[in-house]
């Protein structure tokens, strides 16, 4: 059986940033890509602890029984990789050459 994330969970964790109205439709979908994120980030974890067992097995080391922080790590970089997803520390977003507006567009505004 899958557990899921609660919708008030997220509502409480929506409500932390917004004081605003918040639709019952945005807070499903909120959790749905909650729940895609997590997925892909337990399937990565899966693969990357069989890889590095698997070379600790090649090096005649022992395979390790436990999930390490480093494994996380790798599996969330690589999760968020494969759903096109960008964080950084600090900010909310994306800002690049196309997001951002130029200087002739400043000037006229």
């Amino acid at each position: 059986m899958v557990r899921e994330i609660p919708l008030n969970t997220v509502r409480g964790i929506i409500k932390e940033y917004w004081d605003g109205e918040i639709s019952q439709e945005c807070v499903e979908i909120v959790k749905e890509k909650l729940m895609d994120v997590l997925r892909a980030i337990i399937v990565n974890t899966i693969e990357t602890h069989k890889e590095v067992n698997n070379k600790r097995y090649m090096y005649s080391l022992r395979k390790n029984k436990r999930i390490s922080k480093e494994i996380i790590d790798r599996a969330i970089d690589k999760a968020f990789k494969q759903l096109d997803v960008s964080i950084s520390e600090g900010k909310l977003g994306q800002h690049n050459r196309d997001t951002s507006l130029s200087k002739e567009a400043i000037e006229v505004i």
